[in-house]
């Protein structure tokens, strides 16, 4: 599956126009980025497993965003990227 990224709120790491190759093959490995859902909205978070627990932090300003209780899905770790135009 591929996402695009619609602006540039994810720089440095992502910009307008990068298309996330996503897998779902594997639960993610620790310090992994992801997508999942949450309510209605789909975030990019990094995933760390902490003393047992599941976390998920964002990749814009670190902060914990959730844990596995938090979360409704995950779509799949990011595998790669490919540069937009």
């Amino acid at each position: 599956m591929g996402v695009q990224i619609p602006s540039n709120m994810y720089a440095p790491h992502y910009f307008k126009g990068n298309i996330l190759l996503l897998a779902n093959d594997r639960q993610p490995k620790n310090g992994e980025r992801i997508i999942f859902s949450a309510g209605d909205n789909l975030w990019i978070a990094e995933y760390k497993e902490e003393n047992g627990e599941k976390n998920f932090y964002s990749i814009r300003d670190g902060r914990k965003r959730g844990n596995n209780k938090d979360i409704q899905y995950i779509l799949g770790y990011i595998a790669t990227h490919i540069e937009g135009i």
